[in-house]
């Protein structure tokens, strides 16, 4: 288990090595995944600039829809962010039962502990005022992130292209740019 979002690319990689495999979409608002990252201080040299942040997490999200749809509802199951740590009894027994798996308080536990280094009082400090390039990939992830609250909404890409597409992603090192997928494109 492993909560990187980069690693979302490789989940097709991973539903091949471990056919049983379940993987969990945990959605969030995109202004506050942005605003966490760049305030982040293990975070700020790997995305000093904001369009590099905001490339990450388009393309961190994009591969978790893709992989929802080529991997099916059986093995990807989105969830709510701000629901787990709101209801968190609720969220987690609803994580649990898609994974097969027993509630026990015990599995609340981890939720004490933050484990980024994002720094509140430099989130509130950041702006969101995105450039006219930034705007459309963040707007994209808006929208993707609204869809993505209805558990049956899926990206309107062909099955071929999805797979195609999360290929493409599974091929590329964690650390590297992701691949150039215009957004918008065949969705």
């Amino acid at each position: 288990m492993d909560g990187a979002p980069a690693n979302t690319a490789y989940a097709g990689v991973l539903a091949e090595m471990f056919p049983d495999a379940r993987f969990i979409h945990l959605t969030r608002n995109p202004d506050d995944v942005i605003r966490s990252l760049l305030s982040s201080e293990q975070n700020a040299r790997l995305w000093a600039e904001r369009l590099a942040s905001i490339h990450n997490v388009y393309h961190s999200y994009r591969s978790a829809l893709l992989a929802g749809k080529v991997l099916g509802r059986e093995a990807v199951c989105r969830f709510s962010y701000e629901r787990l740590i709101n209801e968190p009894e609720a969220e987690m027994g609803a994580i649990l039962t898609f994974l097969g798996e027993p509630f026990e308080a015990n599995c609340l536990a981890p939720l004490a502990q933050t484990i980024n280094q994002s720094q509140p009082e430099r989130k509130e400090q950041i702006s969101l005022d995105y450039s006219a390039e930034e705007a459309v990939m963040v707007n994209k992830l808006l929208h993707w992130f609204e869809c993505g609250r209805d558990a049956d909404w899926q990206m309107n890409i062909s099955d071929d292209k999805a797979r195609e597409q999360l290929v493409l992603y599974g091929k590329v090192p964690i650390n590297a740019p992701p691949p150039d997928i215009a957004p918008g494109q065949d969705e």
